[in-house]
């Protein structure tokens, strides 16, 4: 599984993102190791279709454009750390 990460433009972030990105890409990797699933995280580009596509935003404005991305699922949005638990839950459901 490939996870694109994007981040918006930090104009009003409330919280540590990349400290909340790190959290989640960890817990998501110690899940996929137990299940014998593999997982990448890789900066969103361009032209390239991704299983999931972690957007990481720093506020509830979640105005980061990610038209220009292409994921085979919904994105998956975090926006403030109380959404730690959920984009986790959301991300390990894509990856069984």
């Amino acid at each position: 599984m490939v996870v694109g990460v994007k981040y918006c433009g930090g104009c009003n972030p409330r919280y540590e993102r990349r400290s909340a990105y790190e959290k989640i890409k960890s817990e998501l990797l110690l899940f996929a190791q137990k299940g014998g699933w593999d997982i990448i995280f890789e900066a969103a580009a361009e032209g390239v279709t991704y299983d999931a596509l972690l957007v990481v935003c720093g506020c509830a404005n979640r105005c980061a454009a990610i038209g220009q991305y292409h994921s085979r699922n919904i994105p998956v949005y975090l926006w403030d750390e109380s959404g730690l638990t959920d984009a986790v839950s959301e991300l390990e459901k894509l990856v069984e």
